[in-house]
């Protein structure tokens, strides 16, 4: 009789070992489900960008790799300067390039975990490109423009240089000219 009482037990909790285990594998599914269905606008990578003045042209979103660079997407873009670096995949987080038709660098994005965002610059004005949906840029974009300001007087140096350099003929000149302007350059 006791045999038979516990037997009834055992097979008691079997059933509700195997009620639990089905509830939670479903639980676990539903979870998987609603998590991918969420996730579909943000898996791979998504930039978009308007270039201006480049149009009916491919530009290049390159990367740094090791003490190299080398290219790691491209985007065709319409006759309105836009286009898309597009891709299943996420990129690797890091800092990228944009590259022009002409290989040149134009400016600096962080890439981070949130890589569906919209770029749009010119080229004539490569230190102030607008980028929304990512806060990491932003705060990127601001690190670099205050962490920097002797990259600023650097540029303004090697402006007036050259404008020196086309008007006077010796380096005593050059030299008098500089010494004169060194107060608009800092």
């Amino acid at each position: 009789m006791q045999c038979l009482f516990l037997h009834s037990i055992m097979n008691i909790m079997k059933n509700l070992y195997l009620a639990f285990c089905i509830s939670l594998v479903t639980l676990v599914n539903v979870c998987a489900q609603t998590n991918k269905s969420n996730n579909i606008n943000t898996t791979g990578h998504n930039i978009h960008i308007q270039l201006k003045p480049y149009k009916n042209t491919t530009v290049y979103l390159g990367t740094y790799y090791g003490k190299g660079k080398t290219l790691a997407d491209s985007a065709y873009l319409n006759s309105n300067s836009e286009g898309a670096f597009k891709g299943a995949k996420p990129l690797t987080e890091g800092i990228y390039f944009v590259v022009s038709p002409q290989y040149t660098i134009q400016f600096e994005v962080l890439v981070g975990k949130q890589q569906h965002f919209s770029i749009v610059a010119d080229s004539a004005n490569k230190l102030q490109p607008v980028i929304t949906g990512s806060p990491d840029n932003s705060m990127f974009l601001q690190y670099s423009q205050e962490s920097c300001p002797q990259f600023f007087c650097f540029v303004r140096f090697i402006r007036i240089f050259n404008k020196a350099l086309c008007r006077f003929g010796t380096k005593i000149e050059i030299y008098c000219h500089l010494n004169r302007t060194q107060s608009f350059i800092i």
